[in-house]
Formats: C-alpha cells, sequence, structure tokens
C-alpha cells in the first residue's frame, strides 16, 4: 500500500487520551446481570456477514468490516457509521472507507485513544497461503495518512491479524497461528501475542499470553479496554454457551502472561451461537461485539450489549 491521503476514516475521529484507570474491573457476571443484547440494525448489518466492531471512546463512530457488501472494494471492507440519536439502532449509512480497503481481504482494526495511529489487519500479495500481515496507518498534522506494513517481529509467513492496541499505543496485542502457541503446531490453532514498543518505535518479540489465555484451540479477537488492563477475547477451548465465546480477564502484571483466571460473560453477551470481537467505548457501560445468533440480517452480526 502506499500513502494515502484524506481518509474518510481520518479526522471523522478526534479523541483524547484516556487515564489508565488503577480500579479492579467489577466481576462480569454480576455486571452484565441486567444487560439486554440489541441487533444494531438494518444500516449497520446486512445479507452479507458484518463483524470487527471498533466504537471509538466516545461512543460516536463506529468501524466494522463487511464481507461482499455491495459498493466495497474488496471482498472484505472497512465501513464506517455516526451514530445519529441516541437509540441502539440510530446510526448513519455506513461510508466504504476506500483509501483503506485494498482488493484483498481486510479485516480488523484497532486504534490508539487519540485517534492518531490505527493498526489493522490486510492480506498481502503473498506466494504463501493464508499469510495475513498486521499494517499500520499514522495519520499527520495535514489529516494525511502513511501506510506501512509492520516487519518481523511481529508479522512472518503465517496468520497475524486482528491487532488490538492499548491506549497509549505502546503494547501491541494480536492473534496468530505462528510458532510457540500453547498446545501444538497446527495452524489451527491459534493463540493470542503480544508485544511492545521500544524507544526506537520498533517492536519485541511477540509474547505469548500464556496459558491462562490461550489454550490448544483458537483464542483470538483481543479488545484491551480503555482501562488498560481488562482483556477481552474469544475462545472455543474453555467451554461456554456456544462455538465461540467471549471471556475476560485482567493483567495482574508484571509479565507478560501474568492474567487472572478468565470469567466466562453471561448471557446476553453469550448465546448457543458463536460470540467474538469486542468493542467498548470509554464509558464502558456497553460492549459492542458480533454473533451469529438468531435474530440478525445474516450469518454475522453486530450486536451491542447494554443495561435494560
Amino acid at each position: 500500500m502506499s500513502n494515502v491521503s484524506k481518509l474518510v476514516l481520518f479526522g471523522a475521529i478526534t479523541l483524547s487520551a484516556m487515564p489508565v484507570c488503577a480500579q479492579t474491573p467489577p466481576n462480569p457476571k454480576e455486571r452484565f446481570a441486567n444487560y439486554v443484547a440489541v441487533n444494531l440494525g438494518s444500516k449497520i448489518n446486512s445479507a452479507q456477514n458484518e463483524f470487527a466492531p471498533l466504537i471509538s471512546v466516545d461512543d460516536s463512530t463506529l468501524i466494522f468490516v463487511s464481507d461482499s457488501r455491495p459498493g466495497g472494494v474488496g471482498k472484505e471492507d472497512f465501513w464506517m457509521s455516526t451514530r445519529t440519536g441516541p437509540g441502539d439502532t440510530d446510526w448513519s449509512q455506513p461510508i466504504n472507507l476506500r483509501g483503506l480497503n485494498s482488493p484483498d481481504a481486510d479485516g480488523a482494526i484497532t486504534m490508539t485513544s487519540d485517534g492518531h495511529t490505527y493498526y489493522f489487519a490486510s492480506a498481502p500479495k503473498s506466494a504463501v497461503r493464508g499469510d495475513v500481515d498486521i499494517w499500520k496507518a499514522k495519520i499527520g498534522l495535514d489529516n494525511k495518512a502513511t501506510i506501512t506494513r509492520l516487519g518481523p517481529p511481529i508479522n512472518t509467513k503465517g496468520w497475524e491479524t486482528q491487532p488490538a492496541i492499548s491506549p497509549d499505543g505502546k503494547t501491541l496485542f494480536f492473534a496468530s497461528n505462528r510458532r510457540g502457541k500453547v498446545g501444538n503446531d497446527s495452524i489451527n490453532n491459534v493463540d493470542i501475542f503480544v508485544s511492545h514498543m521500544q524507544p526506537d518505535s520498533s517492536w519485541s518479540n511477540p509474547v505469548n499470553l500464556g496459558s491462562k489465555i490461550n489454550t490448544p484451540k483458537y483464542d483470538a479477537t483481543p479488545f484491551l479496554a480503555p482501562d488498560g488492563k481488562t482483556l477481552y477475547f474469544c475462545t472455543d477451548g474453555r467451554g461456554g454457551l456456544g462455538g465461540l465465546d467471549i471471556f475476560q480477564s485482567t493483567w495482574l502484571g508484571p509479565t507478560d502472561t501474568d492474567w487472572s483466571e478468565p470469567i466466562h460473560l453471561p448471557a446476553p453477551i453469550n448465546a448457543s451461537g458463536n460470540d467474538f470481537f469486542v468493542s467498548a467505548p470509554a464509558s464502558g457501560d456497553r460492549i459492542y461485539f458480533a454473533s451469529d445468533r438468531p435474530g440478525g440480517y445474516g450469518r454475522f452480526d453486530i450486536w451491542v450489549a447494554r443495561k435494560k
């Protein structure tokens, strides 16, 4: 990808940096006891697959991926919508982010809390089947974006995808089937890894989050909450209500593998189908996620869980 100027994506989200909260997150079983899951409606969801939501910290702008949606650039594209009212379905008609999308599959995006740096996954032109890499879009003071592919040690010839950046932009989580996983080295075994930005802006060698988070099965779609310590992810290796279920864990420190025992999020966030790809605004009063549960418009739709 080359430099991209004046993307619709950039300049539409102006955010303030969020402080890291030192408080212990509440028990999710208590926190979500009075919640309901609502489909975002036909402006966002369609007969195609919609997934990988990214909500801005002020809950006003939604970026998501749609598969083969009419008007797109490639098979999987990024689309953007803005809130038009207080209701769950009050969203503008989505705009295709043509400056960011490619003819290849583009899926899963994350941004720093100031809205100036984005990381996303895209399939490069590669002779290796299943090669997906993580890319960076940096926004300058002139509102122009420079897009580059992250090199080693983040990307390999394997599947590096679903990036999740910390609020301060210095810690990057992602899913991969690279070597060093919990369990065997099958390409179907996916784990969550983490890397830290070094003083020279390079990235450290990725570290597997360890068996507190990862299993020998599929562990993916990480999202680090604005508090900088609560990690949401999906897995089919810990049981639950359906295929992929969403879990929550808290970083205890000081090492990358020091996490609390993951807690299964209760219904209505998890259901009998596949539930994954969490995103939440700074307020923490709602959670956006993707699901193939009944009541949607296509196979996968974007839903929001909030208080009744």
